[in-house]
């Protein structure tokens, strides 16, 4: 069964498939809340840690930015303050089955620390953290495909920019009130702090486009820059990425995947 089979089908349906795959997840995850009216996926926690996860249901989608797409923007903003070609070509690509953090990684998952927000590191210590707990970093399409959400939306929260009071819930940083975190179809939170992907930056997604061995890719990123003054939006585009060259201090945010 793929994502759309899945979403088309009724909470039974879905229930029995995802107890078909329970054999296969690995022990260390243990079944916190099952599928439901409420949750399209079920949420998984790591054994030990109450670090929680959503086992997602693979499928096909639009990886990059999409004609549809970027006439919407255009109709937001005539000259909007991207590198189109950064997000191009649009490729078909497909997903598997695959376990994510519903949450950026915070400061208060690491041992003495009690920070309720995400925790900016540099890339070998979100790697060092993934190999702790048998994890990874995602690769970028997966980290598109859960932001997306099996949508064709501009953003997680839909093809246009939502009322102050709104925004300010998606791209809030204070995750310690689980009752004021914004969710999207998926199940996934905190999509714009800017997160580190695993893929060594290209310039753009063409098969043959070279590959920059100093820079990975950077994706989201709305949060940082809240409030915003200008056009800063653009960085909550489900599309958009940019080399970790070019950030400030070579830290950002992360998320791990299994």
């Amino acid at each position: 069964m793929d994502l759309s089979q899945y979403i088309h089908s009724k909470i039974e349906e879905r229930k029995a498939f995802i107890d078909s795959v329970l054999p296969s997840i690995p022990g260390k995850f243990r079944l916190k809340e099952d599928v439901s009216d409420r949750h399209l996926f079920p949420l998984f926690e790591l054994e030990k840690t109450g670090l929680e996860f959503v086992w997602m249901v693979g499928g096909h989608f639009n990886f990059g930015l999409t004609d549809t797409e970027l006439s919407r923007i255009k109709a937001m903003q005539a000259n909007p303050n991207i590198t189109v070609s950064e997000m191009k070509p649009e490729t078909k690509v497909s997903i598997p089955h695959l376990m994510v953090m519903n949450r950026p990684f915070l400061e208060s998952d690491l041992e003495g620390s009690a920070g309720n927000q995400p925790l900016f590191c540099d890339f070998s210590q979100a790697e060092a953290i993934c190999r702790k707990y048998g994890c990874r970093l995602p690769q970028e399409v997966e980290w598109e495909y859960c932001c997306r959400a099996g949508k064709s939306d501009l953003f997680a929260f839909g093809n246009e920019v939502p009322e102050y009071e709104v925004l300010e819930k998606w791209l809030s940083w204070d995750f310690g009130d689980k009752d004021n975190v914004v969710y999207n179809d998926f199940g996934i939170s905190g999509l714009f702090f800017g997160e580190w992907c695993q893929d060594f930056y290209k310039p753009n997604h063409a098969e043959n486009s070279p590959v920059s061995t100093d820079s990975r890719v950077i994706k989201g990123g709305g949060a940082y820059f809240w409030p915003w003054q200008d056009e800063e939006w653009v960085w909550c585009l489900s599309a958009m990425r940019m080399p970790s060259s070019d950030l400030v201090d070579n830290k950002a945010a992360f998320r791990m995947v299994f």
